[in-house]
């Protein structure tokens, strides 16, 4: 078995979906919760940073659900800030644990690494 480091490693060949069947594509990195993240005055210049792109700010108080052995447990509500394009097809979201892009316009992975 050849061991490949997938985040160094050359990408596999593309594969184009034609009609793709994929209704929403979203790629997260999570982190250790930041408090600050939940405070307007923290998340201005991350808003800025993506604003000519994303120019529609959405904040949302979220809650999330977490299923364990002993049944379903409701976490903490928190702020995400969601940051969405003038076509409202691609949107980026800031939490205190994670940030993501997500977009219910994929073509190819091109075009989402794009943005």
């Amino acid at each position: 078995m050849v061991n490949i480091n997938p985040l160094i490693a050359q990408p596999p060949p593309e594969i184009p979906l034609k009609d793709a069947p994929l209704v929403r594509v979203i790629a997260q990195v999570r982190f250790p919760p930041i408090l600050s993240i939940e405070k307007k005055d923290f998340v201005g210049s991350f808003q800025e940073a993506i604003r000519e792109k994303y120019p529609i700010l959405k904040p949302e108080q979220t809650q999330g659900l977490v299923f364990s052995p002993q049944g379903i447990v409701q976490t903490t509500p928190q702020m995400t800030w969601r940051f969405v394009d003038t076509t409202d097809s691609w949107r980026v979201s800031l939490a205190p644990n994670f940030v993501a892009i997500e977009t219910t316009d994929y073509l190819s992975r091109s075009d989402f690494l794009e943005w």
